[in-house]
């Protein structure tokens, strides 16, 4: 079941290089519900059920089906290649980033507004500092720069663009494996159920072993654990693999969770598209606001997540660079 929504997704994608799911031509499938698109495919209604679990969206009602095409076409095009992977974890390029920037960032300062005037751009924080210089590149999550304060005030489809468009609520809860409990019942360690949790995935560590489980929910199922206090969400995480799994009882300890809805830097993990949004909202997001300009995953074309990111900081700082001459 974890692969059926990918087996409908892959067949005779209409998307066939990785910026297609932008252009007019393929509308019609941005205004169609990826329900809607699957059910056109022959899904039955139990299919569906299957892919709704965990359709890494709120749910198949709820996206576009050209938004799923696009990442589906992305998965296709990646296949065989090898992932890019820190051996000390992801947070070591952003680290490495840093040292080569002449003055390091300044951290713990919550910003609450945006003024871009004819001669300067002024970011004011909630510590009441105010900081200047000729142009800024903006990369704060959209349900966070739906509530920053800019000026001048963003055209309507922009504004639209930064309140309308969603983030996938996402929520995991990290397990410490005490003994392998896949020896008792000879079961791979990976789970994919359709459980508040989800899906289970193994972590290991340098030579293979697993040291580590993290259950990851998306959707209703995130927003239910997301009503939990962490210490219940842990204890309930540990209930309900138990009670999936009889061999994880007592042998494995949930000891930290983590929600990105929750949190307020983020509201969400990442953004998805809903029905009509790619065509009516997707190409205002970009566009500079004064001295303001605009990056982050969510402005990313070809690739979602950090190299979306990546992408995205190259538009932008090229924008800058063009305007300084």
């Amino acid at each position: 079941p974890d692969r059926l929504l990918a087996s409908y997704l892959q067949a005779d994608n209409p998307l066939q290089d990785a910026e297609a799911w932008t252009r007019t031509e393929h509308a019609s499938l941005d205004r169609m519900s990826l329900a809607q698109f699957l059910q056109e495919r022959g899904a039955t209604a139990t299919a569906l059920q299957l892919m709704d679990v965990a359709p890494n969206c709120p749910g198949l009602q709820q996206a576009s089906a050209v938004w799923a095409l696009r990442d589906a076409q992305r998965r296709a095009s990646a296949a065989g290649g090898l992932p890019l992977e820190f051996p000390t974890g992801s947070t070591a390029f952003v680290e490495a980033m840093v040292r080569a920037l002449r003055a390091p960032p300044l951290l713990g300062h919550e910003v609450t507004s945006v003024r871009s005037t004819s001669r300067k751009l002024v970011v004011r924080c909630k510590d009441g500092s105010a900081h200047e210089a000729d142009f800024g590149i903006c990369t704060l999550p959209l349900p966070v720069l739906a509530r920053t304060a800019l000026e001048p005030r963003p055209p309507g489809d922009q504004l639209a663009a930064f309140r309308e468009i969603a983030y996938t609520p996402i929520t995991r809860v990290y397990f410490r494996v005490l003994r392998p409990f896949w020896e008792q019942d000879g079961l791979p360690v990976t789970m994919w159920t359709d459980s508040v949790l989800e899906r289970v995935f193994p972590l290991r560590d340098a030579a293979g072993e697993v040291v580590a489980l993290v259950s990851h929910a998306d959707g209703p199922s995130a927003v239910r654990l997301d009503a939990m206090s962490e210490e219940e969400r842990r204890r309930f995480a540990e209930r309900e693999l138990a009670r999936l799994r009889p061999a994880t009882r007592d042998a494995v300890e949930a000891v930290a969770s983590t929600s990105w809805a929750n949190d307020p830097y983020a509201g969400g993990a990442y953004p998805y598209y809903q029905p009509g949004q790619v065509g009516r909202l997707r190409g205002a997001m970009a566009k500079p606001l004064g001295r303001l300009h605009f990056a982050g995953e969510h402005t990313g074309v070809t690739q979602p997540g950090m190299e979306g990111a990546a992408e995205s900081s190259d538009r932008a700082v090229a924008e800058v660079l063009a305007r300084i001459g």
